[in-house]
């Protein structure tokens, strides 16, 4: 259970009052045999990347997992903004739903120490949204300080023309006089990410992330977007069974 504060990427987003950038979520990692669901990894608490798989291999230091279904970007229609939004964004009127795409692929990951990396090879095979496909690889560090357990984590993502096109991209039926058409090419995003977590009991952990994220030019381009630039903040406490 968190809060997330943070900046929305594309045009109008309706966020002026500090309420606006604020959103409430609930989230629950379940674990059943080698499958697996998960809201959040442990080492990028703000990245809001849900993750649905099956762990094909699980050793002590690495393990390889087939990705069922893994969403690397946000979607966006012409009612997205902040939770409290009423009525259409008017500079997004008009464009088709953009929706979480949900990709399948593979995940290795990699454990030494107080270290650890992945890289994932995923795309849309099917053409459920976009048919494109997607690199993601991450490195992160934890630090241990008496009962506190701070996570140090670099990103980068990297996403085919198809998708970022998908997402991105302005079609001539979405066009406008003030919004062009805009077809994207090969994208990628860079992360950076501060956590940290306390244990309040037995049971419950309080957890807060840091998170910036860095995109190339091919989406903030888009007449869609306003900015390259995203920062999260989250605070929130964590149960565990």
């Amino acid at each position: 259970m968190d809060a997330l504060f943070k900046n929305e990427l594309f045009v109008d987003p309706g966020q002026e009052e500090f309420i606006d950038f604020l959103d409430v979520s609930l989230g629950i990692d379940v674990y059943y045999g080698r499958f697996f669901i998960e809201t959040n990894n442990q080492a990028n608490r703000s990245n809001r990347s849900s993750s649905i798989g099956y762990r094909l291999v699980d050793h002590t230091d690495y393990q390889i997992d087939f990705l069922i279904g893994q969403s690397y970007l946000d979607g966006l229609s012409e009612s997205e903004g902040n939770m409290i939004r009423d009525e259409p964004s008017s500079e997004l009127q008009g464009i088709r739903d953009r929706d979480d795409e949900i990709n399948q692929g593979f995940r290795f990951s990699k454990y030494s120490g107080n270290q650890a990396w992945w890289v994932d090879v995923a795309g849309d095979p099917f053409n459920i949204s976009h048919g494109g496909w997607i690199v993601d690889g991450y490195f992160a560090h934890a630090i241990q300080y008496y009962n506190w357990e701070f996570h140090v984590g670099v990103g980068a993502t990297y996403f085919s023309d198809k998708v970022v096109d998908y997402h991105a991209g302005v079609s001539i039926d979405e066009s406008t006089f003030e919004r062009s058409v805009y077809e994207a090419g090969f994208g990628a995003r860079y992360t950076l990410d501060l956590s940290a977590q306390y244990p309040l009991s037995k049971d419950w952990v309080f957890v807060s992330g840091f998170t910036h994220k860095h995109y190339s030019k091919s989406f903030s381009d888009s007449p869609l977007y306003k900015s390259n630039k995203q920062t999260l903040f989250s605070l929130g406490v964590m149960y565990v069974w």
